[in-house]
């Protein structure tokens, strides 16, 4: 029997379950996360953590609620509604997406290509003005100097 995780070892188990991640033992990574998950719900790492693994194993609806859950522990979490939004997309939901990216948008607005990805998921739920406006407030920062002119901004 497996021993039992408290909150004292919890640091510890991420710490090495991350490193199984980093090495690319996914399986393993993943019953680590579980475990810390089942003592500590509400570890703001372990659930970013086990949604980018979900997310990059194609697990894309169990990659969404780790994220969503993420977003109501930490709500001032640019990554984690970054990685919701990504799993949104993933998925085809476009409008979730969409909400999503906005809110990383007013919350680190200098993220790398959140501009773009905004009007993307814009563009393919049928919000071709929104995509739009989506562009041109990207372009108005860049040119305001708001956010890196090396920032992507193009529909794909």
């Amino acid at each position: 029997m497996p021993r039992r995780l408290d909150l004292r070892t919890v640091a510890d188990v991420l710490k090495k379950t991350t490193e199984l991640h980093q090495a690319g033992k996914l399986d393993q990574a993943a019953r680590g996360y579980r475990r810390i998950l089942e003592i500590d719900p509400g570890n703001e790492d372990t659930l970013y953590r086990y949604g980018q693994l979900l997310a990059c194993k194609g697990e894309h609806a169990a990659a969404r609620r780790m994220s969503e859950l993420l977003t109501r522990v930490r709500t001032d979490s640019y990554k984690a509604w970054l990685l919701l939004g990504q799993c949104c997309e993933a998925l085809g939901q476009f409008h979730d997406a969409a909400e999503a990216y906005r809110e990383v948008i007013r919350l680190q607005p200098a993220v790398p290509g959140i501009f773009s990805k905004l009007a993307n998921v814009s563009s393919r739920s049928g919000r071709i003005e929104d995509a739009h406006k989506t562009l041109m407030a990207g372009f108005e920062m860049v040119i305001a100097g708001d956010i890196s002119g090396g920032a992507s901004l193009s529909l794909h």
